[in-house]
Formats: C-alpha cells, sequence, structure tokens
C-alpha cells in the first residue's frame, strides 16, 4: 500500500511540476474547482464490458492500453477509488486486498484534486501498441496522444490478471 501511493504522489507531482514548471508554482497555484465524482456502474463481469464510469469516460480493462486510458482519465478527474481500483500491487489487484482500495481512494483522492485542472491536457487520449508479453504490458514504445501522458505512463506497466488489465509499477 505505501508503494502504491508512494508512486501516485510522485505521479501527482511529475504532473503538477509538468504543468506548473516549477516546484514554487505547482504550490502556489489556486486552488482547483471542484468537480463532481464519477458514478459507478457495475456490469455483468462475464461480458468484459466496462465496469464504471469515471467522469465522462467508460473504464475498459479489456486490453493494457485500455486500461491505461481509463486509469489516466480517472487520475485527472480525481477520482482516487477509480485510480486505485484500476491498479494492482504484487500481483493483486488492489480492490482484492481486503479495505486497501477504499483506504487507497481516501488517501490518493485529495491528492489528485490537485490534478483536475490539467484535465484538458490529456483531451483526446489514446495509447496504442503496447509491447505485451505474456500478462505484462509495457507502454515505451506505445504511440501516445497527447504528449504528456506519453511521460507520464512511461514508468508504469499493465498486468493481466483473470482477464482484466491493471495499471502496476
Amino acid at each position: 500500500m505505501r508503494k502504491l501511493l508512494s508512486g501516485a504522489l510522485a505521479l501527482t507531482l511529475t504532473l503538477a511540476l509538468g504543468a506548473c514548471g516549477t516546484l514554487e508554482d505547482a504550490f502556489m497555484s489556486p486552488a482547483p474547482t471542484a468537480v463532481p465524482r464519477a458514478d459507478t456502474t457495475p456490469v455483468d463481469a462475464a461480458t468484459a464490458t466496462p465496469t464504471a464510469t469515471t467522469a465522462s469516460r467508460a473504464v475498459d480493462q479489456a486490453t493494457p492500453e485500455a486500461a491505461m486510458e481509463s486509469w489516466l482519465a480517472a487520475l485527472v478527474a480525481g477520482d482516487g477509488v477509480a485510480v486505485c481500483a484500476l491498479m494492482a500491487a504484487d500481483g493483486n489487484p488492489v480492490d482484492s486486498i481486503e479495505g486497501a482500495a477504499p483506504d487507497c481512494g481516501e488517501a490518493l483522492t485529495p491528492l489528485l484534486s490537485s490534478l483536475q485542472e490539467l484535465r484538458g491536457m490529456f483531451d483526446g487520449l489514446s495509447i496504442d501498441g503496447a509491447t505485451v508479453i505474456d500478462d505484462l504490458a509495457t507502454f515505451e514504445a506505445a504511440t501516445v496522444k497527447p504528449d504528456v501522458a506519453a511521460q507520464v505512463i512511461h514508468r508504469f506497466k499493465a498486468v493481466k490478471i483473470k482477464d482484466k488489465w491493471f495499471v502496476t509499477e
């Protein structure tokens, strides 16, 4: 859990610094405008169709690219619960570890609130061509739009667990 939170904090700072230019600018930025939380809509697990919605984007874990796109959308929407539900730690989905997903989501949501003002920088998000070997995917060679998304995902991987892809470090 600690590794997951520290990775998310590092990502938050990376995005904030990239948008503001300096650490001082990142911390002196005005508070973001409140954005409504995403609704979660369960569906039949056997269909491998979207399982939730974050902001206006359906969560999709059918491919590593789709899982990463869903994760980034949740990240910039400030939805810590969705971010954590799309992640895996030590080969297990975070939400399969008792109490981990809610705790992670509650801890991340305040950190992610600063990213909501960066949401527009991720308009037109698309990821194609992840390198997949067995149940592990990397994104170094993927075609990613916009460029800021490529800077964010280059250090992350995706892992396939029970027919769903999850973001991991």
